[in-house]
């Protein structure tokens, strides 16, 4: 009984002290994860009671006792979850040591892509990565696995990871657009890309190439060839979303930050980069950003048009299959991923884009022209041509804008200076 008892003293503890670590955290964005953690903690502490008034009825019975202990055990590593998750993503509650231009960018991408209320943290991480989590559906399926459920019907806090040693990159921003997409999958996305997806075509397709697999292995094959294809397309429409949004950034941001590798992999999890490039290609089009490639980026569309053109060799049945499939749902997807943004990226008009070109070249941010404030992604596609003016209309261009951080950080200062202009304009 006092290893049942010590048990219950170290586990109320751990409640305790967590929820005081929580409540000292700032305001601000993020706080949604202080309200989440005090849920979820709410729920232990009202398990541990429960088992608290069981004491009394396994005293004296060393059988009934190891039950009991081994249903206090079963707390623990929940507890350990909590607390490792508060320890990764206190500090990007209510952070106020990034621009407020990147902030407010962020804030713009969930408005316009994510389903459901949620609120942004950022996590700077020593990867050289940018990704989401949703914490409160990474911690529902935990607890769903370890056969606790519970629905969390507040906005979730959503983290946005962001290279610890390039915070600032502007250039590199519209990627965020795609990573926040996974998040809108989570909140409904998918169900209206499955059906998109597994279509009769596909399914015809995938018989003809499972006629190469031995006839005892096809169903589990079959299993795996649906998922790797949906993870595939859910890759896809990441990257339309992410167009649809930002225009032409989000294709600039790609390539240097995925170059095309020498020979297309076929990963389980991501599509071959040829079909991503037609992806940018067919959907930036859809959108009327052909003439406007044509105009500033000539050289760099038509390596993005050879790319998306390259061969990709397909050997294995799977590989096959997957290439084939992909290749019937894209519409489907460019389709679907357009219609999910109200208002995608429309292209600028010329005279205020020169305009807001013209003031980047000079090094004065571009807040607005007659009164009227530039919008987020122009500013970082009008970002973009400075580049290509100042390094040469080619891919290694884009990589030398994505690193000269003093111009990074000018973009972002244009786009915090016309967030204030569009404020004082709403207000």
């Amino acid at each position: 009984m006092e290893r049942i008892e010590l048990y219950a003293a170290l586990l109320k503890g751990s409640i305790d002290k967590l929820h005081a670590a929580v409540a000292r955290l700032p305001d601000g964005r993020g706080r949604q994860l202080v309200v989440l953690i005090d849920f979820l903690l709410d729920r232990l502490r009202q398990r541990l009671d429960e088992l608290t008034e069981q004491i009394p009825t396994v005293q004296g019975d060393p059988r009934l006792e190891d039950v009991l202990a081994r249903k206090y055990e079963r707390l623990w590593p929940p507890m350990g979850v909590l607390h490792e998750i508060v320890a990764l993503y206190a500090s990007g509650v209510g952070r106020t040591d990034l621009p407020v231009g990147y902030l407010h960018l962020i804030d713009q991408l969930m408005d316009v892509v994510l389903i459901d209320a949620s609120d942004p943290l950022v996590r700077l991480d020593p990867t050289r990565m940018y990704s989401t989590i949703d914490l409160a559906t990474q911690l529902k399926n935990y607890f769903a696995a370890q056969n606790e459920h519970f629905d969390f019907d507040q906005p979730h806090p959503i983290a946005f990871y962001l290279p610890e040693l390039d915070p600032e990159n502007a250039l590199y921003s519209a990627i965020l657009a795609h990573e926040v997409t996974h998040s809108a999958i989570n909140q409904g996305l998918r169900d209206q890309m499955v059906p998109r997806v597994l279509i009769d075509t596909v399914g015809k397709t995938m018989a003809k190439h499972l006629e190469a697999v031995p006839a005892p292995d096809r169903a589990p094959i079959r299993t795996i060839w649906r998922d790797q294809l949906l993870n595939w397309s859910e890759e896809l429409l990441c990257d339309v979303v992410g167009v649809a949004v930002t225009g032409p950034a989000f294709a600039f941001a790609f390539i240097p930050f995925v170059p095309p590798s020498s020979v297309p992999v076929f990963s389980p999890t991501h599509p071959a980069g040829p079909l991503r490039w037609k992806m940018f290609l067919t959907a930036l089009d859809q959108l009327g950003w052909t003439d406007f490639l044509n105009t500033h980026a000539p050289t760099i569309l038509a390596s993005i048009t050879a790319e998306a053109n390259r061969p990709i060799p397909a050997v294995q049945p799977r590989e096959k299959f997957l290439l084939e499939a992909a290749e019937l749902v894209l519409p489907n997807l460019i389709q679907l991923g357009i219609g999910h943004v109200v208002s995608p990226m429309p292209v600028p008009d010329v005279d205020s884009f020169n305009h807001a070109v013209d003031l980047m070249t000079r090094g004065i941010p571009a807040v607005e022209i007659d009164g009227e404030p530039f919008d987020t992604w122009t500013i970082v596609v009008a970002a973009w041509v400075v580049v290509f003016q100042s390094h040469g209309d080619k891919l290694s261009s884009l990589a030398e804008g994505v690193a000269d951080a003093n111009f990074n950080r000018l973009i972002l200062k244009s786009v915090e200076l016309a967030a204030v202009v569009d404020w004082w304009k709403r207000t």
